[in-house]
């Protein structure tokens, strides 16, 4: 099956190696009093971890639909409410670069990644700025801070090697 490009992102620095492992499948939510349990197997999900040529390391793992849109909408909002380093606006600098007019390939960008660094930023606020900015995208404090620990607890492999 070929690859398809479901996603465009800048990281500014050329990739060295790459490596693709398997991931912990996620937690099962205990179900609510009086509904049967879903007995379903949990399905394979794979992280790429990579490495740069500047020696930084990077990881893409896949996120739950809801998890991806609550976290989009709070990448938007952090991206103007936040003052960032050197006053580099996180937005433009991930947008991917054209090489030349005739690279058509980048002519419509797919913005289906989040921005880690951006998006992590959150937890290190104070409560009185999370509430604010939790309540800009419609949602709360502990549900934005759950999906980051979602994503934390997806991205051990270690014990996905085990198994």
């Amino acid at each position: 099956m070929p690859l398809r490009r479901s996603a465009d992102f800048h990281l500014a620095s050329g990739i060295s190696s790459l490596v693709s492992l398997p991931l912990k499948p996620p937690e099962r939510r205990p179900t609510p009093a009086g509904k049967q349990a879903q007995p379903d197997k949990p399905k394979r999900r794979e992280g790429v971890f990579f490495g740069t040529l500047e020696g930084g390391l990077g990881a893409v793992l896949p996120v739950d639909e809801q998890v991806f849109q609550r976290l989009s909408s709070l990448q938007l909002v952090l991206v103007n409410a936040l003052p960032h380093a050197a006053a580099l606006n996180p937005r433009s600098h991930r947008r991917v670069k054209r090489r030349n007019m005739a690279d058509v390939t980048t002519l419509v960008p797919r913005r289906n990644m989040l921005d880690g660094t951006l998006i992590w930023r959150f937890a290190s606020l104070d409560a009185r700025d999370q509430h604010l900015l939790a309540t800009a995208i419609g949602t709360t404090a502990e549900k934005v801070l759950e999906s980051l620990g979602a994503i934390d607890a997806s991205a051990q492999v270690f014990g996905a090697l085990s198994d």
